[in-house]
């Protein structure tokens, strides 16, 4: 779905400058490396949550 949702939002017609493809791509590259990071954060608090319910024991 992603895949498909880059494809679209890169090949519009109306975005023939360089420039505007570069800015898309970067900007989505920064969505994506976001979206990493709090996927990141979230498995970390996880894994601290349960070390500590294993230390509470």
């Amino acid at each position: 779905a992603m895949e498909k949702l880059l494809k679209d939002n890169l090949d519009n017609e109306s975005d023939d400058l360089p420039q505007v493809q570069v800015y898309k791509t970067l900007w989505l590259e920064a969505e994506a490396a976001l979206c990493a990071m709090k996927y990141e954060v979230r498995l970390a608090n996880m894994n601290a949550e349960i070390l500590k319910g294993k230390q509470d024991r």
